[in-house]
């Protein structure tokens, strides 16, 4: 018989959720922003995982964000679409960073 992870599987999906955006915060300088809110459907979340990063005197820079609704037509758990929210975005932080060291690298 299989080991049954129980409580144990969302809390690792939640952990590492918060560990991704920590680390990606630590590498890239940004700040996340987490926001969930009911929609107009009962029963239906939104849920929307925003990065920023302070741009001096321009205020504030969108690097990226990321949003979804649950439940949706996918099988997951809450846990594991809150995970998959911030690893896509965290991947998204990641593409712009690289774009902005690209483009003020020194052309030859």
């Amino acid at each position: 018989m299989g080991k049954h992870k129980g409580d144990q599987g969302e809390y690792e999906f939640t952990r590492a959720a918060s560990d991704e955006l920590k680390e990606a915060e630590r590498a890239y300088g940004v700040k996340f922003h987490v926001e969930l809110e009911p929609t107009e459907q009962l029963g239906v979340w939104a849920l929307c995982v925003a990065a920023v990063k302070p741009a001096g005197d321009e205020g504030l820079v969108y690097a990226s964000s990321w949003s979804g609704t649950w439940p949706n037509s996918m099988s997951i758990t809450y846990a594991a679409f809150l995970y998959a929210a911030c690893h896509r975005c965290v991947r998204m932080v990641e593409a712009w960073h690289a774009a902005k060291e690209q483009e003020s690298a020194p052309k030859a």
